[in-house]
């Protein structure tokens, strides 16, 4: 009865917009004067990561889609967009999928490219919210506890949140989902345990379906940027990976990684334990939502392990990721409304929120523990053994 009462609907109306108020706040505040955004007029200082995307739109616009690989000649596309010499570059290692996404976006400046980007994401995973789980408090609950960052820094996050979740939707109600999950390819790095999970558990038909969608999507956009662009991607990812995964020289870097790689790392680990330790935690959790999946199907409990599941099997997370914990969110919250919420399950997505909220402002690898919390909660609460016969 007191958690019932304390997490009331009003009640969490008023956290709900309480947060959303402080958000805007927060996002005020640091974009005027910590980390300037592509809104405010600045001479001098860092970018956000959208620069990033607008300068390769640009380029692709201009017929010289393959130079976003070339970090010089993107840094001085980047330069001409900021109006100052912008002193380093913000890196583009997406696929050419993503760079034709960001083409439209490059013929607006890229303060109104921040803008409009950001009410697309924003619309397409308010969408896929209220297709899951159609409730306003929900839905504002994982819009205000997930996606500022995002629109902060005007990263991919909120557009991968919403296709994983229409894709595991589709594959719930159908069977089907491969042409969502072909698009996922926009950043496949965050979202792999996905398709592994469910090739292992022997659903085939939406990685078929992916697959052909996938090598459609790859032709189009070759004969669209030119076949170089692809070629000169694929001969750029071993310097993606020494960026993200390898080179100690940036250790700035690991304190932002929710994962159990970054977290390592920024304690002292060795690259080489890191890796294996992320391996071994990688394996873990697909193979939970492999067998999740072979014992009750893609049911919302299951559905909420796989994405959790991926989120703890990618070691590269940031807080502009978030999004698609909130998504793994909507199914785990689907799941309990129809069985009943146990009374841990309540304060447990309390400390969830706080932890998504305040992962902006302070260590991002706190945000890291939410995942593996509720993945072991969905399983323990949902599919153990006692209740195998009511995970439908």
């Amino acid at each position: 009865m007191f958690w019932r009462s304390l997490f009331s609907r009003p009640i969490l109306w008023i956290f709900t917009l309480l947060g959303f108020a402080f958000n805007v706040l927060l996002l005020n505040a640091i974009s005027s004067t910590v980390a300037p955004s592509l809104l405010i007029d600045h001479e001098s200082g860092p970018a956000v990561d959208h620069i990033a995307f607008w300068a390769a739109g640009w380029l692709a616009n201009h017929g010289d889609a393959a130079a976003a690989y070339d970090p010089a000649a993107l840094a001085a596309v980047q330069s001409a967009g900021l109006g100052y010499d912008y002193l380093g570059v913000m890196p583009w290692f997406y696929p050419p999928l993503a760079q034709v996404l960001a083409q439209p976006f490059a013929y607006l400046s890229p303060a109104w490219s921040l803008i409009v980007w950001g009410a697309l994401g924003l619309s397409i995973f308010t969408y896929a919210a209220w297709r899951i789980l159609p409730d306003p408090l929900a839905v504002l609950m994982a819009v205000t506890f997930s996606a500022f960052a995002v629109l902060y820094n005007g990263q991919i996050g909120l557009f991968i949140a919403a296709i994983a979740g229409l894709c595991l939707l589709s594959y719930r109600r159908s069977g089907g989902g491969g042409g969502w999950l072909a698009l996922l390819m926009l950043k496949p790095q965050t979202v792999f345990a996905i398709p592994l999970a469910m090739a292992f558990s022997g659903c085939w038909r939406p990685i078929v379906t992916a697959c052909l969608a996938g090598a459609v999507l790859i032709a189009v956009s070759a004969a669209w940027l030119g076949v170089d662009v692809w070629l000169t991607f694929i001969g750029a990812f071993t310097g993606t990976v020494d960026f993200f995964l390898v080179d100690p020289a940036r250790s700035d870097l690991w304190a932002k990684y929710a994962s159990a790689y970054g977290v390592l790392l920024y304690n002292g680990a060795p690259i080489r334990a890191a890796g294996m330790a992320q391996a071994a935690v990688s394996l873990a959790v697909i193979a939970v939502a492999t067998i999740t999946l072979r014992r009750c199907g893609p049911t919302d409990a299951a559905l909420a392990i796989i994405v959790y599941a991926a989120i703890i099997a990618a070691p590269r997370i940031f807080v502009y990721d978030l999004p698609l914990l909130a998504i793994g969110a909507l199914f785990h919250a689907r799941a309990s409304i129809k069985r009943g919420w146990a009374w841990w399950e309540v304060p447990m997505f309390a400390v969830g929120l706080v932890l998504m909220e305040t992962a902006f402002i302070t260590a991002p690898q706190a945000a890291g523990l939410i995942a593996p919390a509720f993945l072991a909660a969905t399983y323990l609460r949902h599919i153990d053994e006692t209740t195998i016969s009511r995970c439908n």
